[in-house]
C-alpha cells in the first residue's frame, strides 16, 4: 500500500522532502501558500544573486580597459534591467522547482494549509471552499518569517 504524505511548505525544506518522499515511492502532495522556491527563492538569495552579478560585471567594465579590453561605463548600470531580469530569472526558477515535482509525480497544489484534527488538513484559498486532505504523515516545513523588535 502505498502512504499518502503531505507536505505543509514550498520552500527549499518541503521540495526535497517531497522529492525524497516520492523517490521512496510515496504519494505526495505539497501545499504551499507561496510560488514554489520559498522566500529563499524570490526574497533573498536569488535576488541577491542577480544583483551581485550585475555589480560584478560593472567591476568588470570598470577594468575593462586596464585588461586591455575597450569598454566604456556609460549607463552601465540599468537598474529596471536589472528588476526586470529578476522577474524573469524567478519565474524560470518558481517554474523549473514545479516541473521537477511534477515530474516526480508530487501533485502541487496553492492555499494555507490547517489542521483539522491528526488526519485532516483543510487546505483555505480565499473565496473558495475549503479543501479537505486526509494523509498517513505530514512533513511540516512551512519555514518561518523574520520578526524585527520595535525600536
Amino acid at each position: 500500500m502505498t502512504k499518502q504524505i503531505i507536505v505543509i511548505g514550498g520552500g527549499p525544506a518541503g521540495i526535497e522532502a517531497a522529492r525524497a518522499a516520492a523517490l521512496a515511492g510515496a504519494d505526495v502532495t505539497i501545499i504551499s501558500n507561496a510560488p514554489i522556491g520559498g522566500r529563499a527563492g524570490w526574497h533573498s538569495l536569488l535576488p541577491s544573486k542577480v544583483w551581485l552579478m550585475a555589480a560584478d560585471t560593472t567591476g568588470l567594465l570598470h577594468e575593462s580597459a586596464h585588461l586591455g579590453v575597450a569598454g566604456t561605463m556609460a549607463n552601465a548600470v540599468d537598474a529596471p534591467a536589472i528588476v526586470k531580469r529578476l522577474a524573469a530569472v524567478k519565474e524560470d526558477w518558481n517554474k523549473q522547482l514545479a516541473d521537477e515535482l511534477t515530474e516526480l509525480g508530487v501533485k502541487v497544489m496553492g492555499g494555507t494549509a490547517v489542521f483539522v484534527d491528526p488526519d485532516t488538513i483543510a487546505i483555505k484559498n480565499e473565496g473558495a471552499d475549503d479543501q479537505m486532505l486526509t494523509a498517513d504523515a505530514f512533513i511540516v516545513t512551512s519555514g518561518s518569517v523574520p520578526i524585527f523588535p520595535a525600536d
